[in-house]
């Protein structure tokens, strides 16, 4: 998946900013999905990356001018498979007591570079 979301990202000067989305070619390609029977995760994965290719408002453009979105980074997009992984729960403090402790700090933290990697 890393590979693919980095040959995602390599294209992205190539879309447009604004999405080409067709509601009704994105409603068949949905429907194919009846979960009658599992599909291969590759598939899946390629799916979402081209619907996203064509179907959202492209943030990291370098020609997107909108509101200030920050675009991701790659220790963001690792925060977040680490998350995805573990699903930590911050607010119990009993169930996910490191995670309630890092969120804590993160609150508190005023970092002195714009960089502020925790854990």
């Amino acid at each position: 998946m890393t590979v693919k979301l980095a040959e995602a990202a390599a294209r992205l000067r190539q879309w447009p900013v604004k999405p080409l989305f067709q509601a009704e070619r994105c409603a068949a390609a949905l429907a194919s999905f009846d979960f009658a029977a599992p599909r291969p995760l590759d598939d899946c994965i390629d799916f979402a990356i081209a619907e996203l290719e064509g179907g959202i408002v492209h943030k990291t453009h370098p020609r997107y001018f909108g509101l200030f979105n920050p675009a991701p980074t790659f220790p963001s997009e690792c925060a977040d498979r680490i998350v995805g992984a573990f699903n930590p729960q911050p607010a119990s403090a009993t169930t996910s007591p490191a995670a309630g402790r890092a969120m804590a700090n993160m609150s508190t933290a005023r970092p002195t570079t714009r960089k502020c990697y925790v854990i």
